[in-house]
């Protein structure tokens, strides 16, 4: 968020179940062309090497979790981590 925002974070438990972790930014957002390939490794147009997400999907998914990306362009982007506990 390079001119600023919030970052919200919130831990929910389901009994018995799954811990979910909820991060949700008012930044810029994704556009929908990144957003559809953001777990593929070397797809992003962000500095670094290109694997963050796609080890990060790979690491919750391994732990037989899931993480979910939702983000409009201008109004910012949500993050839901599940893993079971």
């Amino acid at each position: 968020m390079p001119n600023g925002g919030r970052l919200t974070v919130k831990l929910n438990e389901f009994p018995g179940k799954n811990i979910q972790i909820v991060f949700e930014d008012t930044g810029g957002g994704i556009s929908p062309q990144y957003l559809e390939n953001l777990f593929e490794p070397f797809s992003s147009e962000a500095r670094g090497t290109g694997l963050g997400l796609s080890i990060v999907h790979k690491i919750i998914r391994d732990h037989g979790g899931r993480i979910d990306i939702q983000s409009e362009v201008g109004e910012g982007t949500k993050i839901t981590v599940e893993l079971p506990h």
